[in-house]
């Protein structure tokens, strides 16, 4: 028959396991889901990819309007730019053309 001091001696040695394996899974489910977690890690390097993507397509925008800008400046100024210029952003037009609109 099992004494007290036995009885006290197994519940001690499962108690031990019993804390290993419940820290084990704590940890275990923190790794997967958590705010530092793997699943949140693959999610901000998508997310980093595609702020990469858009950094290149600004920049690549952004050296368009610097020459665009370039072709403008007084120092530099292209008298058929600045013309193509004002007839596309403000509309002008010689008096003797004819626009027609196509929208």
């Amino acid at each position: 028959m099992l004494g007290l001091k036995d009885i006290y001696e197994i519940l001690r040695r499962a108690s031990g396991l019993t804390v290993a394996m419940v820290l084990c899974a704590f940890f275990a489910a923190s790794a997967y889901s958590g705010e530092n977690s793997l699943t949140q890690k693959q999610t901000l390097n998508d997310k980093e990819n595609r702020l990469r993507a858009l950094l290149a397509q600004v920049r690549e925008d952004r050296a368009i309007l610097d020459g665009r800008v370039a072709s403008m400046s007084s120092h530099g100024l292209d008298a058929d730019r600045l013309e193509e210029e004002v007839r596309e952003v403000l509309g002008y037009a010689h008096p003797d053309e004819i626009v027609i609109y196509t929208e």
